[in-house]
């Protein structure tokens, strides 16, 4: 399958150390794994854990490709990096509390399947539209949910970065695999924090508009050093 993928990592203006990750992996002619991750746990604990992740969740799909349903697959490849990352922090007294968001999308065929834990996320953009496919595991967006704030209340919270679910935080992570039928030809955007604490749905939907695929990574990082470059930044781009 012909797919095109260009993506970027900064470490921002305000961090010294960059604690995102990305990985992309082929696994054959039809399939390919798209990974962004934010680490959280300051120090070099957060770089542990986002590359601890990604890593062992291509360790378990590369090991189980050929003999799960793929939605269980991925589901075990990510209990599985939970629970190193997990291990590791719980044994380590220096990473003590690191964890880390993941936004991943799986390409099988013309068959799509994505998972996100934490504020990491994943949208679908056309030409007119850009769709957030995701949902933020933070606390002022269980708030939002429960109609406790306004959208209006929680752009503003003091809390609004506060995760309630990471990898490698508890023993357990629990999440849902989402599938998307018919995905040839659509495009999507993985991304960090870093882009969207700063930017908007709209503020990146009018910034890429009409620009090339392999401008759109580093036009979206640039913007969001240019509105404070307040944390690490990783933007995938993936056309299918």
């Amino acid at each position: 399958m012909f797919k095109i993928v260009y993506s970027r990592t900064d470490v921002g203006i305000k961090r010294q150390n960059n604690e995102d990750y990305m990985l992309t992996y082929s696994l054959d002619e039809s399939c390919t794994l798209y990974i962004v991750l934010d680490g959280i746990g300051g120090a070099s604990g957060g770089e542990i854990a986002s590359k601890t992740a990604a890593e062992k969740t291509l360790e378990y799909i590369k090991e189980h490709y050929q003999e799960q349903k793929i939605e269980d697959m991925l589901k075990l490849a990510v209990k599985y990096a939970n629970k190193c990352v997990y291990e590791i922090a719980k044994n380590n007294k220096e990473y003590k509390n690191m964890g880390t968001t993941i936004a991943m999308l799986f390409v099988k065929d013309d068959v799509g399947y994505h998972i996100s834990v934490g504020d990491s996320r994943i949208y679908e953009l056309t030409d007119n539209a850009i769709t957030l496919l995701t949902e933020d595991d933070t606390y002022v967006n269980a708030l939002l949910r429960d109609n406790i704030i306004s959208r209006e209340e929680a752009k503003v919270h003091p809390e609004r970065h506060v995760l309630v679910r990471a990898i490698g935080i508890a023993k357990n992570v629990n999440f849902d695999v989402n599938k998307i039928e018919n995905i040839k030809g659509r495009r999507f955007l993985l991304c960090t924090d870093g882009l969207t604490t700063t930017s908007t749905d709209q503020d990146i939907l009018l910034k890429i508009a009409d620009s090339n695929d392999e401008d759109i990574c580093n036009i979206l990082v640039d913007m969001a050093n240019e509105k404070g470059g307040v944390d690490n930044i990783t933007v995938m781009y993936v056309k299918v």
